[in-house]
């Protein structure tokens, strides 16, 4: 093992009986406090894998799911990411969203389309999942050029590029996690847009930002943790401007747009795809 390849915390879970996504989906959602920074698939032995920023969240993740799945296997693993992109070349591909095309090193598209290049890193997503492509339509909603932004939980620091590509400027990522944002400057530096600040902060503690308000602000966490900081999220948006959230279950919709009508903020566009829900928020 190269010795500087990155370890992740990750919980490998054998359910008693085959989940559903439905099932996977709602445990994240119990899970919100653990800060699960992504979601796999072991191919060789069928377990779910949740990647966690810690080993303590990881801890936690795994009371939680022994109290919802008594019979569940559970596994702590600490996972290198040597070589994990190289591994999963075959079935890591482009995906297209709108005029936008998120696309991993090796399948670039030969098309009119706007290109982020993001190298897949073990921890954090590309556009595969739901939330990241409602993230980007959303986007494309808005004339962007010119206009600040601010990424909270930037991750692999997709939205943050797709904005800048688009000429979002200043455009600011930030993310809790160190491993995220080592994993979102290299993607940085792939898409030529290495004037996007990063910072690895907390929404807990925000003093990085001091008073800054943006433009857009993207906030794809969960919901939980979106009625948590919908005061100091809110309180990132600029007269006129926009909030585009992600991450939250069609069950967990009405909760979020309570908490942010709380502090000022109402739905001005929504989008579904399953059980996912995106929207803009306006004041």
């Amino acid at each position: 093992m190269d010795p500087k390849a990155r370890l992740y915390h990750a919980l490998a879970v054998r359910w008693a009986a085959p989940p559903t996504e439905d099932h996977v989906e709602r445990l994240l959602a119990e899970m919100d406090d653990c800060r699960v920074t992504a979601v796999d698939e072991d191919l060789q032995t069928g377990a779910t894998r949740f990647f966690f920023a810690s080993a303590a969240s990881r801890d936690r993740a795994g009371e939680i799911v022994r109290s919802v799945d008594p019979d569940a296997r559970i596994v702590a693993l600490e996972i290198s990411d040597e070589n994990w992109a190289e591994r999963s070349q075959a079935s890591i591909t482009a995906v297209r969203v709108g005029r936008i095309t998120v696309a991993p090193p090796w399948d670039r598209p030969a098309d009119d389309s706007t290109v982020v290049v993001i190298q897949p890193s073990m921890g954090f997503g590309t556009a595969h999942h739901e939330s990241t492509r409602l993230c980007l339509q959303l986007l494309q909603d808005i004339d962007v050029a010119g206009r600040s932004v601010f990424d909270a939980g930037t991750g692999s620091g997709v939205l943050a590029i797709a904005a800048r590509t688009l000429g979002a400027t200043p455009v600011v990522a930030a993310d809790f996690d160190p491993d995220a944002i080592h994993n979102a400057r290299e993607n940085v530096e792939l898409n030529g847009t290495t004037d996007l600040t990063l910072l690895v902060m907390d929404l807990a503690e925000p003093a990085a930002l001091g008073a800054r308000r943006f433009d857009v602000v993207f906030a794809n966490l969960t919901g939980g943790v979106l009625r948590r900081f919908a005061d100091e999220l809110a309180s990132r948006v600029a007269a006129g401007g926009s909030l585009i959230v992600s991450g939250v279950l069609a069950e967990e919709e009405d909760a979020v747009t309570r908490a942010f009508a709380a502090v000022g903020l109402h739905v001005s566009s929504r989008l579904q795809e399953r059980e996912w829900i995106g929207a803009r928020f306006a004041r």
